[in-house]
């Protein structure tokens, strides 16, 4: 993988410009009760357009937007800030959610329980867990 500043940036100002096209586009969707589908409808595709700038300011913060690292800083500030979501402790959180991930004791976001854990260690449990994936089966009906 190689950084490109020239590419990051144009994707930045790609995302910017059709983020505003759908904001634009939403200034004249009328407010009224008849207009509500097409509000659902322009809600997704804004969202999934904006999610663009996430990724852009997601990509600053593991330092892969630019080898500039002011500049990735600047960047990752201010969309983030536009997002609402303040960049320099979102950093250092991720980073360390990076670090611990799928990690078995841990991990933030999934640790799973263990057969027979030890409490101050583990995350105990792992019996009934264990229990109730026999009764189910590992079939695709045990997933219902």
């Amino acid at each position: 993988y190689q950084r490109s500043t020239l590419r990051s940036m144009g994707c930045v100002l790609q995302s910017a410009l059709c983020t505003a096209a759908c904001a634009l586009v939403g200034m004249r969707i009328p407010l009224t009760l008849a207009a509500f589908p097409l509000w659902l409808g322009w809600s997704a595709v804004t969202g999934t357009v904006a999610m663009g700038l996430w990724v852009l300011a997601h990509e600053c913060g593991h330092g892969a937007f630019s080898d500039n690292r002011v500049l990735q800083d600047v960047v990752g500030f201010i969309l983030h800030s536009a997002l609402l979501v303040p960049y320099f402790s979102w950093q250092r959180s991720h980073a360390v959610h990076h670090a611990r991930t799928n990690h078995i004791t841990e991990g933030e976001t999934h640790v799973p329980t263990v057969v027979d854990a030890r409490a101050e260690f583990e995350s105990v449990g792992g019996e009934a867990d264990l229990k109730l994936a026999k009764t189910l089966g590992y079939t695709p009906h045990g997933v219902l």
